[in-house]
């Protein structure tokens, strides 16, 4: 995958969520993310607003919400242990959203260019 901002061009290693299970799994448990490595989210239907929690999820995250392979917005996330666990959700709809380790998305902004690398699974 290929994250663009102006002159500035991030290809980062991602895995792909593209079903319930895996979307519901996400990056849980991992004990490291590697500083070009994350996970594309991508979600079937029409573009919504989509909520994400961070319950045992061990490394701080960001996400970076997108609609049609734009970003709309870029987020942290704080790991956590227990319940209750804080809900990110997008402020506007989005059909996909890109975790990374905290800091690799620092200066990608709204209007990013998401770029995939290859053919992604239709998701479902």
């Amino acid at each position: 995958m290929r994250l663009e901002q102006g002159a500035r061009a991030l290809e980062l290693d991602v895995e792909v969520a593209s079903t319930p299970e895996t979307r519901a799994t996400g990056l849980m448990g991992r004990t490291r993310l590697g500083p070009r490595a994350g996970m594309l989210f991508l979600f079937p239907g029409p573009p919504a607003r989509r909520s994400f929690w961070m319950k045992d999820t061990l490394i701080p995250l960001d996400i970076a919400f997108a609609r049609d392979g734009t970003v709309t917005e870029v987020r942290s996330m704080t790991p956590c242990r227990s319940d209750p666990c804080a809900i990110t959700t997008s402020s506007e709809p989005a059909d996909s959203a890109l975790e990374t380790a905290r800091g690799v998305l620092s200066g990608i902004e709204p209007g990013a260019r998401l770029i995939a690398l290859g053919t992604p699974p239709e998701p479902r």
